[in-house]
């Protein structure tokens, strides 16, 4: 059964993801303005990362943890033929979406994790 060394894994691996997504994106992106909040994002991002990268696991390592299941809440969308237009505002309203869907995955692991543990208030 998975601890929570793999749901810490599991975390960083969701915040490449989306790391490696606002990059992709600013690449394709023709707004400068655009393209510059993509690499904020991209930066948040792998600083979400760092975080969690970075996290001391002596205090989860006794916990009983139940296993973690990917799902899919943060799987890339089908975006590629509104990116050449897409606007700052475009942009935001595009990655609250992915910041929801995240928050969403993020809710849904810290349910398995006991009341008043550090890694819920970690997931949470």
């Amino acid at each position: 059964m998975p601890g929570i060394e793999e749901i810490i894994k599991f975390a960083v691996d969701q915040e490449k993801k989306a790391a490696r997504r606002y990059e992709r994106l600013a690449e394709q992106v023709e707004n400068p303005k655009t393209r510059d909040m993509l690499i904020d994002m991209m930066h948040m991002e792998e600083e979400h990362r760092n975080m969690l990268e970075n996290i001391d696991l002596k205090e989860f390592l006794d916990m009983d943890n139940k296993p973690v299941i990917d799902l899919h809440v943060t799987d890339e969308k089908n975006i590629s033929g509104k990116l050449k237009d897409l606007s700052p505002e475009d942009t935001l309203v595009m990655a609250a979406q992915f910041e929801e869907d995240s928050r969403d995955l993020y809710l849904i692991l810290s349910e398995s994790c006991p009341v008043n543990s550090s890694a819920r208030e970690l997931l949470i």
